[in-house]
């Protein structure tokens, strides 16, 4: 039997002895890595003012230390925390209770590093009035407070965590229960002080600084910042989780606290998930796009700029705790534990009572059920749990203190004697010599919190057992720290038995394995320290590029300008504009996707003007364009032209000779017919009759009708031109999709076939999109001359159509027709095919075009966009053509 046991040791010891050593070597790479990654960055990297005066001579004795740990280089960082730090709240026990990483403190004097600190003073909150910012200084010309009344701050920090710190640990049940009015006015108060905070950083500011926030307090900031300070590198750290997009969408003001964290250029988590969690919700609630830097931010009201994702697993002052743990008082208190729990195995909890999401109770209903079920146990095992109490308690607080107490009580009652105690609770601060000696002697840890973001609870006890008890650490797998120790004993603290069964196999474990798990978790906490975290988001916010030189500035066209250069054309006017987005809003539902009656009026206003080439290139058919823009249509009617069924379901089938050849692909209810801006319903008398002067190019330009023409001519001579040449192998495959993805729908044209997924889930409708185009790609493009095009990312649709399809090519044969004698051209679009028909337009810049009496104009904000100019919306293409006619009055 012992032979057996000390094979089945000894076949471990094997396996971990292994695994000890491909960690080791992992570690090694990642190194290399990192010193790889630092020469390239260093190249890039513009010299700064001032450079920093930081060594890496504090870093203890032992401490594997990577080339990511080098201090980076700036002229100064800005914290901004809820509170500015103190003495009182550098103790390691008071974590995050000032909204700032307490390590930060000791990283700034380690490396003498230009910090200023932004928050509000505790002595000082109480005082001055609601919009005032204290302007005086602390301390010198590092700490810069921010005086708030009493009943505001009281107000925003209630708001803060009741509301916001539950929402982002999953618990939403306080935006039920709260009352309306109330939820409405924290609000308010949680946005004002974001916006004092703004007005301070502001005033503090000085350019080459970078600004530091926080935690959630303040996630409506990065945007407020970045609005009057559109250059600057503002980063942001939460320290909580971030919820997943079913619970964060629930919150009512979600788009704006979305809105302000993507003001940042560097938004930080503590772990993969979060920032999963947060990519997906800016997704679906906001319409972004990720990239593999970050999320592309374009804003109405400042210059767009990318904001980057990152990960970094926070760490400790392992120097700080190791001098603490060799004090003489700590050795002291050591052996008083020690000899106050002979011959005892010891289990440590250390929690805050009033963290709902500690998992307290669970973690006491698995002793009590350990010693109930295994008598063995009883009067060898100890359990000391230290829960300190808030000092101003909420309901909920209170309401698990209450249960805390009810199981402490029934645990002593029924496991104690007079001289045994079972399980000692601690509901007082500790010393942090105190604390110290417990975790140092403990032999399991127990962290069973149910939702968690960074806990230094299992930092501090893996460095504590490294004197050479190597104690079993028990973590939840909601714990922050979950992914980060793969070692700990790995438990689901809502599962009873599973916790009792976990705890069992930690108290009866072997010291060869405690070893084995503990070295390993060792190795992280030794290796990712509070110093390395914050070097890394230090250096990575460093070298963010500078907004003022990678981004494209973006130039607003000026109405003004577009209007005198209209009036002072004595040649040929050209005016080449998209419809889809540009002179009406997208729509996926064809009847819904028609111009309104002004732009109509407007457009045949222009039109008469002898003057002016006017020209509309839309994705549609030409029986659909012709009738919104109110122009007789002369389109044959062959038994192959199609026109897309959901406009038919509205215009009816007697517009073709042969009805009974019409099948609708897709159909939407008669209701949608009340928001379609038909001409039918216009007062004829207010629309000028332009009549065949107003030219058109249908599907993408592949047929156009020029001003003053009749018909219609094909632009690209095609065998597959007509729809019902290739339909049969497509068709089905789209089909079998729109099935699949609800949301989705056919729109069927005269020589293509759209697919639309606007109105589908933003993840779902891409991933089919995504499958649809690989799809499409190996069965049918290889073998047939078909293109596959898709719109942008507010006009989600992938259509197949003739290849060689261009819409410039419209606007080249306008050209050819008036020899290229023109003194005025406006050409406006909103997607990827009008970027083509820009591009063009800009490589004839080297032809000798004259570029002063050219404006193409992209709508929608695209930094990357080849027009010269942007405007925000299709309103602004209205008011544009508004302006145009009273010019062309003048």
């Amino acid at each position: 039997m012992e032979s057996d046991a000390w094979e089945m040791d000894l076949s471990l010891f094997d396996i971990e002895s292994k695994e000890k050593a491909l960690l080791e070597q992992m570690q090694a790479y990642q190194a290399k890595l990192d010193e790889l990654r630092r020469i390239r960055k260093s190249q890039r990297r513009r010299p700064k003012r001032l450079p920093s005066s930081g060594s890496l001579d504090s870093v203890p004795s032992g401490t594997s230390t990577t080339a990511s740990e080098a201090a980076p280089q700036y002229k100064r960082v800005i914290c901004v925390s809820l509170q500015l730090p103190s003495e009182g709240t550098c103790s390691s026990r008071s974590l995050f209770q000032t909204g700032l990483a307490n390590g930060i403190i000791d990283f700034q004097s380690m490396n003498n590093l230009p910090f200023a600190f932004v928050g509000c003073a505790p002595s000082t909150t109480t005082v001055g009035s609601p919009n005032a910012t204290e302007k005086r200084r602390l301390h010198g010309e590092q700490f810069f407070p921010v005086l708030l009344p009493q009943e505001s701050f009281e107000q925003y920090f209630s708001f803060c965590r009741q509301i916001l710190w539950n929402l982002l640990h999953y618990n939403f049940s306080k935006l039920l229960s709260s009352d309306a009015f109330e939820l409405h006015r924290g609000w308010e108060v949680y946005r004002e002080v974001n916006i004092q905070f703004a007005e301070a950083v502001c005033e503090v500011y000085e350019d080459g600084d970078m600004i530091w926030i926080h935690d959630y307090h303040f996630m409506l900031l990065p945007e407020m910042i970045r609005s009057r300070l559109w250059y600057a590198k503002i980063g942001i750290f939460l320290y909580t989780p971030f919820p997943s997009f079913e619970v964060f969408r629930s919150f009512p003001w979600r788009t704006e606290l979305l809105s302000g964290l993507l003001g940042s250029s560097l938004v930080g988590f503590h772990n993969y998930d979060s920032s999963r969690h947060f990519s997906e919700s800016c997704s679906r609630l906001l319409g972004t796009e990720g990239t593999p830097k970050g999320i592309e931010v374009r804003s109405l009201n400042a210059n767009g700029h990318l904001c980057e994702i990152g990960i970094y697993p926070y760490g400790i002052d392992i120097l700080s705790l190791r001098n603490l743990a060799n004090k003489q008082s700590v050795k002291s208190r050591m052996n008083s534990l020690k000899e106050k729990f002979s011959g005892k195995q010891v289990i440590v909890g250390l929690d805050r009572l009033d963290d709902q999401f500690a998992g307290i109770p669970l973690k006491l209903l698995a002793f009590y059920e350990l010693l109930k079920r295994n008598r063995k146990w009883q009067q060898k095992v100890v359990f000391v749990e230290i829960a300190v109490a808030s000092e101003r308690p909420s309901q909920t607080c209170l309401k698990q203190a209450e249960h805390v107490y009810e199981l402490v009580g029934l645990i002593n009652s029924e496991f104690g004697t007079f001289g045994f105690c079972p399980l000692h609770f601690v509901n007082r601060e500790l010393s942090p010599e105190d604390v110290c000696a417990l975790l140092s002697i403990g032999d399991i840890c127990i962290v069973s919190s149910t939702r968690d973001g960074i806990s230094l609870v299992s930092y501090e006890w893996v460095l504590c057992q490294h004197s050479g008890n190597h104690g079993v650490l028990v973590l939840s797998e909601f714990s922050g720290s979950a992914l980060s120790f793969s070692s700990a004993q790995h438990v689901n603290p809502w599962n009873t038995d599973e916790l009792v069964s976990v705890i069992e196999n930690s108290l009866s474990m072997t010291r060869h394995e405690r070893k084995l798990r503990h070295d390993v978790a060792y190795d992280f906490v030794s290796t990712h320290t509070v110093k390395l975290w914050s070097n890394n988001f230090l250096q990575d916010l460093e070298e963010v590029e500078d907004n003022r030189l990678s981004t494209k500035q973006i130039v607003f066209l000026d109405p003004n300008k577009v209007v005198e250069a209209y009036r002072n054309a004595n040649g040929r006017r050209i005016l080449f504009l998209d419809h889809g987005g540009t002179l009406a809003p997208f729509q996926s539902i064809v009847p819904l996707a028609g111009p309104g009656a002004s732009v109509v009026r407007n457009i045949h206003r222009l039109a008469l003007n002898s003057q002016n080439v006017l020209m509309i290139v839309c994705e549609r058919d030409r029986t659909t364009v012709s009738r919104w823009y109110q122009i007789p249509t002369f389109v044959e009617n062959e038994q192959s032209f199609h026109i897309s069924s959901s406009f038919n379901s509205f215009v009816g089938v007697e517009q073709f000779s042969d009805a009974n050849n019409w099948k609708p692909i897709s159909s939407v209810s008669a209701s949608a017919s009340d928001s379609y801006c038909s001409l039918s319903t216009m007062d004829d008398s207010t629309i000028p009759n332009a009549g065949s002067k107003i030219g058109l190019g249908c599907e993408d330009g592949f047929f156009i009708r020029r001003s003053g023409m009749e018909q219609w001519e094909e632009l690209h001579i095609n065998a597959f031109k007509n729809v019902t040449h290739w339909e049969s192998y497509v068709l089905p495959i789209l089909q079998n999709f729109t099935e699949r993805t609800p949301g989705s729908v056919i729109e069927r044209g005269e020589v293509s076939l759209t697919w639309y997924y606007q109105d589908s889930d933003p993840d779902f409708g891409e991933w089919q999109a995504r499958e649809l185009h690989k799809h499409l790609e190996s069965i049918v493009v290889q073998h047939l001359p078909l293109d596959i095009v898709t719109g942008d990312e507010h006009c989600r649709w992938l259509k197949i159509r003739p290849n060689g399809v261009k819409k410039y090519i419209a606007l080249e044969k306008i050209l050819e027709m008036i020899d290229y004698d023109f003194d005025f051209l406006l050409c406006i679009g909103d997607d990827r095919s009008d970027e083509e028909t820009f591009e063009w337009i800009r490589s004839k810049e080297y032809a000798g075009w004259d570029m002063d009496k050219i404006f193409t104009c992209r709508v929608g904000r695209d930094y990357h966009s080849n027009a010269m100019f942007m405007v925000n919306s299709v309103q602004e293409v209205a008011s544009l053509l508004d302006q145009l006619i009273d010019g062309n009055q003048s």
